[in-house]
């Protein structure tokens, strides 16, 4: 293949200092344009690759003669869950919120296919590393396009006044560092070649690796001496990172979920800027560009728990330092297209383990930091959850599914902070105006600190009255505080809990 006779013959090249520069920062989007017109990128890589594929899908807005081909399908399976929620609170919330559909362009699924049939040849491997990284592409529209669980092709044109154009208007969503955004018009839709169809759903999700989480795990929680959680504000997601300070005063970063809103396509201008006020995002909306955790823990595979990981930095996916991944199995043709190429992309390098709903959970022999899988079926009852000594990050599991033996195994009553759970849903409550018994089995008896909802502008009507009244009531848990954060007059540091 004429690009890989190209990638092996400047694989030489990239020992060349100056291209450190590209190689940090190929995906950051305010130096992008200047590093590929730079002297020292075109002195390096031939014109030819330039204007391969890699550099379609590099830029992923290109439209050629005024029109645009990609290949569209709506979300499927367990990524509607939350859309099915929403339809039991609000049966006009699609009109409201729009339709959100997987997309990926012939070149992407070019670079795609050279990528991931090249990444065990070394020679390939490095310019490979250099060019290509976990990306996200979606189509959303304000008006339903008709467009089914079957992959079809769509042609988009840049204006309305193109011809054939139908008038619908769209907009994609690209990230492989910061989300861009660019407003479409629908030209036409027809059926996908079956080729193209199998070529796009030929990604085959490795399996479990249940047998290696605990020693992963080991090497962040065991042995710990202080730890640190600060809270995102990044809208109707949930995004916690920390620290642990081990016994021998070095430092592990990790991460438990990197989520953004799932409709934040149709929440930033076509300039990119957000609405904080329709969002509840007050931190910077990138924070996936200020984190390089050392671990990373995705309690499960919705939007809203993972979107970020499209905008992490470039050290996190490769070299010697890239970040060990741990999440639930992703069960085959459940994923949509972005997800599978980010878990495949992971498993490839060995970076990833997934967590079988068989797993038996891990926990320190003090019980201060445990990890269990929730014991429901969909993926918001069967996600992750951690114990953090007093601290306990939930994820979406509802209460009645919580591993509260697990939790509770080596040190019940602890729980002195809690991200709650879901946004605080309703739909997590059995009885209103009762404390869940597996919270009240898990929450501390006296000093509970702060109860934080992540939640931000949504559709869902989270978060519900009578979940913040559990926290809040002085006559059923009363936690010190009951942190929302999309709450405008508060600040980071009051997202900050200390554990330990």
């Amino acid at each position: 293949m004429e690009i890989l006779e190209e990638i092996n013959k400047i694989s030489e090249m990239l020992k060349n200092p100056k291209l450190e520069v590209l190689k940090e920062h190929m995906w950051d989007k305010e130096s992008f344009d200047e590093i590929i017109s730079s002297p020292v990128f075109n002195a390096a890589f031939p014109e030819r690759l330039l204007n391969s594929k890699f550099r379609e899908m590099l830029k992923p807005f290109i439209f050629e003669k005024g029109s645009k081909t990609i290949y569209c399908r709506r979300y499927i399976s367990e990524e509607l869950e939350e859309d099915e929620e929403n339809k039991e609170n609000d049966e006009n919330s699609s009109k409201k919120f729009g339709y959100r559909y997987m997309a990926i362009t012939p070149g992407m699924l070019e670079t795609d296919n050279v990528y991931f049939e090249n990444l065990e040849t070394s020679d390939a491997r490095s310019v490979l590393d250099i060019l290509y990284k976990p990306y996200f592409y979606e189509l959303c529209s304000d008006e339903d396009l008709e467009i089914g669980c079957e992959w079809q092709k769509v042609v988009l044109s840049k204006n309305v006044g193109n011809e054939g154009a139908n008038g619908k208007k769209g907009r994609l969503a690209f990230a492989a560092s910061l989300f861009q955004f660019k407003e479409v018009y629908i030209q036409r839709i027809e059926k996908a070649d079956p080729d193209i169809s199998y070529k796009l759903d030929d990604i085959t999700i490795p399996a479990d690796a249940d047998g290696k989480i605990n020693n992963v795990m080991d090497k962040f929680f065991k042995n710990v001496s202080e730890s640190y959680l600060m809270v995102h504000r990044v809208g109707q997601a949930n995004c916690v990172s920390g620290y642990n300070t081990m016994a021998d005063g070095s430092n592990k970063c990790f991460a438990f979920d990197v989520g953004f809103p799932i409709d934040i396509n149709l929440r930033f201008s076509t300039g990119g800027q957000i609405d904080k006020a329709a969002t509840g995002i007050y931190d910077d909306a990138y924070v996936g560009n200020i984190l390089a955790p050392d671990l990373i823990i995705i309690s499960h595979w919705h939007q809203d728990h993972y979107k970020a990981a499209y905008t992490l930095k470039r050290s996190v996916f490769n070299g010697k330092s890239a970040s060990e991944w741990i999440a639930p199995v992703c069960a085959q043709g459940k994923c949509n297209a972005s997800l599978n190429r980010l878990i495949v992309f992971l498993a490839k390098k060995q970076k990833i383990f997934l967590v079988s709903e068989k797993y038996p959970g891990y926990s320190q022999t003090s019980g201060d930091y445990i990890m269990c899988r929730g014991k429901g079926k969909n993926l918001n009852e069967s996600g992750l959850m951690l114990k953090m000594n007093n601290t306990l990050l939930t994820g979406d599991c509802g209460y009645e599914n919580w591993q509260i033996n697990q939790i509770n195994a080596a040190k019940p009553n602890t729980v002195k902070n809690i991200i709650v759970p879901h946004h605080a849903s309703g739909k997590s409550l059995k009885q209103i105006g009762a404390v869940p018994k597996e919270l009240q089995k898990a929450a501390a008896k006296s000093g509970r600190d702060k109860a934080v909802i992540c939640v931000g502008y949504n559709k869902w009507g989270h978060p519900n009255k009578n979940v913040i009244d559990i926290y809040e009531d002085k006559n059923m848990l009363k936690f010190r505080k009951v942190l929302r954060t999309d709450d405008k007059n508060l600040n980071g540091n009051d997202f900050i809990i200390k554990d330990k």
